[in-house]
C-alpha cells in the first residue's frame, strides 16, 4: 500500500462513525475515537509495543458474536478499540484499528470468503451493516421498519479500494483478533446452549435437551468446526506469515455452573481444550476466560463480556502479545498457500450457494430426539438463505 493510501486509510479508520444520536446502526466499527476510552497499562508495555511495531500497527477483528458479544445497534466499546485508542494515546504508534466483527458474517466459512474472494473493506462494512438492520427490524418491527431508507447495505466508495488480504499482505506485523467457530459449533448443537432447559412443562426431559447433549457428546461435532478454525489459521498465515493471531475460548456461564448442566459444561471444556492445542501448533495466543476471570471476576454475564471484561482483556492481550510473539520460536517452518479466486462479493454469493447445497439433513433419530434434528436442519438452511438474499441485497445496492 503506498504512503499516501495509507494515510488516508488511517484517516477513515480513525474518524469513520455510522450514527443516528447515540445510537450505532452498526453491529461492527471500522473506527476508533478517543470517545471509547483506554486502559492502564504500564511505561514498560507501551514502549514494547512502539520498538516492536515501529510507527504503524494493523489490527484486524475477525469475530463471531459468540468471540465478541456484538449488541446490533446500541454503541458498545470492545476490547478491540480499547487496544487501539491505548496504543494510539500518546500519538507515537500509528494504529489502524480494524474492527470487522458480526452477529451474522464472521463464521468460519465468511472468513475464508473474505481472504480467498479478496473482498474490499466497504464490501465486508455493508454486510455487517445490513445484517444489523436485519436483525433489529427482525426484532423490533414496529420502531425500526424504517430503516430502509438509509441505504445501509450501500458500499462506502471510500472504503471499497481497500481490500483485507491486500492490506493484511502488505502489513508488517498485523495482529489478528480472531475468534470463530463457536457459532458454527452452537448452530450444530443448539443456538440457545446458554438457556437450555433440560425438563419441558410435563417435568420430563425435554427433546431439545436429549438432541443438545447427544450432539455436545459427540466429539466428532467438535472436530469438525476445529478442523474449520485450522484452515482459518492457514488462509491468515498465507496472506502474512508474520500475522499475529489472538484469541479466546468459549465462557461458561454461571448459570450453566450447577450439577444439572455438567454435560454442558464438559462440552464447551473440550472444546476449549481442543482449541488450545489447535493454538499451540500455529503459535496462536489463546487467552481463556478462567484467565481473565481470575483477574476481573465480574469479567462475564450471561450476555458475555461485561464492561469491565472488555477493559481486562484489552490490558490481558496487550500485556502477553509482545512476550508470546517474541518468546515463542517456531520449531519448524510452516508455508501456505492461499488459493485465492479474487471475485469479490459476486464470488462470494456463488460460494454460498454451493455451501448451501452442501448442507446435509441427518437421517431421522426419533428415538433420541423425536425429529428435532430436522428442525436445527431447516435453521441451518433458514440462515444461510437470509444470508444469500442479504448479499444479493448488497450487490444490488452497489451497482
Amino acid at each position: 500500500m503506498k504512503n499516501k493510501d495509507k494515510d488516508t486509510f488511517f484517516f477513515l479508520t480513525t474518524t469513520m462513525a455510522i450514527s443516528l444520536a447515540t445510537i450505532s446502526l452498526t453491529g461492527f466499527a471500522i473506527s476508533k475515537t478517543t470517545s471509547v476510552g483506554k486502559v492502564n497499562i504500564t511505561k514498560e508495555c507501551l514502549a514494547s509495543f512502539q520498538t516492536q511495531y515501529q510507527d504503524e500497527l494493523t489490527i484486524v477483528t475477525l469475530n463471531d458474536e459468540r468471540g465478541l458479544n456484538t449488541n446490533g445497534i446500541f454503541t458498545t466499546t470492545s476490547y478491540p478499540d480499547y487496544i487501539a485508542n491505548t496504543l494510539n494515546a500518546d500519538g507515537k504508534l500509528k494504529v489502524n484499528n480494524v474492527n470487522l466483527s458480526s452477529r451474522r458474517f464472521n463464521d468460519t466459512t465468511y472468513i475464508d470468503q473474505y481472504l480467498l474472494q479478496n473482498l474490499t473493506i466497504g464490501e465486508i462494512v455493508a454486510l455487517n451493516k445490513v445484517a444489523s438492520e436485519q436483525d433489529w427490524i427482525e426484532d423490533y418491527p414496529s420502531i425500526l421498519k424504517g430503516l430502509s431508507h438509509l441505504e445501509l447495505a450501500k458500499i462506502d466508495k471510500t472504503l471499497e479500494k481497500y481490500h483485507l488480504t491486500e492490506l493484511l499482505a502488505t502489513s508488517s506485523q498485523p495482529i489478528i483478533l480472531y475468534n470463530s467457530g463457536q457459532n458454527d459449533w452452537f448452530s450444530n448443537i443448539y443456538h440457545g446452549l446458554y438457556d437450555l432447559e433440560q425438563y419441558d412443562s410435563n417435568g420430563n426431559l425435554s427433546m431439545k435437551y436429549m438432541y443438545t447433549v447427544n450432539k455436545i457428546i459427540d466429539i466428532e461435532e467438535i472436530n469438525q468446526v476445529i478442523a474449520k478454525i485450522e484452515n482459518n489459521f492457514k488462509n491468515i498465515l498465507a496472506t502474512n506469515a508474520n500475522s499475529q493471531i489472538v484469541t479466546t475460548s468459549i465462557f461458561v456461564p454461571r448459570n450453566l455452573k450447577s450439577l444439572q448442566n455438567e454435560i454442558l459444561i464438559d462440552g464447551i471444556n473440550q472444546y476449549n481444550e481442543k482449541l488450545k492445542e489447535l493454538c499451540k501448533k500455529y503459535q496462536v495466543l489463546c487467552i481463556t476466560m478462567e484467565e481473565l476471570e481470575d483477574v476481573c471476576p465480574y469479567a462475564i454475564d450471561k450476555g458475555g463480556l461485561t464492561s469491565d471484561g472488555h477493559k481486562a482483556l484489552a490490558k490481558m492481550i496487550m500485556e502477553r502479545v509482545g512476550n508470546h510473539f517474541v518468546s515463542d520460536q517456531k520449531d519448524e517452518e510452516k508455508e501456505f498457500n492461499l488459493a485465492i479466486e479474487n471475485n469479490g462479493l459476486s464470488g462470494t454469493l456463488e460460494n454460498m450457494k454451493i455451501y448451501l447445497a452442501s448442507l446435509k439433513e441427518e437421517p431421522l433419530r426419533n428415538d433420541i430426539d423425536g425429529g428435532y434434528s430436522n428442525k436445527v436442519y431447516q435453521e441451518q438452511v433458514d440462515d444461510v438463505l437470509e444470508e444469500i438474499s442479504l448479499i444479493k441485497k448488497v450487490l444490488q445496492k452497489s451497482r
